[in-house]
């Protein structure tokens, strides 16, 4: 609770401006630019992807994944780029 209390304190600022949503493979993809703005005021932005995956049972659905990161998705075309790059 205490970190808590000092992020409100030094008033840190998260902003996400979704750009891009996709759905691939079973899972969606939503991508854009994240900007922290910190105690002293300096802000930060950089691109942030969320990458999720849901099931639906009995009209329920649940949250079965959820991965964020600072890159671009990790979907097929990403992931082939890798591979050849590792090569």
């Amino acid at each position: 609770m205490l970190e808590l209390k000092n992020i409100v304190d030094d008033h840190v600022t998260y902003d996400f401006q979704a750009e891009n949503a996709f759905f691939e493979d079973g899972k969606t993809f939503v991508t854009g630019k994240s900007i922290t703005t910190g105690a002293t005021g300096n802000r930060d932005s950089s691109i942030r992807t969320f990458e999720f995956e849901f099931h639906v049972n009995n009209y329920t659905a649940t949250m079965k994944y959820l991965d964020v990161y600072n890159e671009l998705p990790h979907d097929k075309k990403w992931r082939k780029k890798k591979a050849n790059s590792e090569e």
